[in-house]
């Protein structure tokens, strides 16, 4: 059975959030600070979907890691 697009596109997105989450998260701090989550969960808009928190990790989707690059663009990455 061939793969689908639909499936594609979900790999794709699963690919990007793996590894822009780190890069991500090391700019942020690297800017931030401490205080990196904060400024991250605060450049997130609630109607769009905060990221989940699972224990001290947070469960972030890749729709919610690149509104964080697109707000953070000029003053982290």
């Amino acid at each position: 059975m061939a793969t689908s697009n639909h499936e594609r596109v979900g790999k794709a997105l699963d690919l990007l959030n793996k590894g822009l989450r780190p890069f991500a998260e090391r700019e942020m701090r690297a800017v931030h600070g401490e205080k990196w989550l904060e400024t991250a969960l605060s450049a997130i808009r609630e109607d769009r979907g905060s990221p989940k928190q699972k224990a001290k990790d947070f469960n972030w989707d890749t729709q919610a890691l690149l509104t964080l690059v697109w707000e953070q663009w000029n003053g982290v990455f």
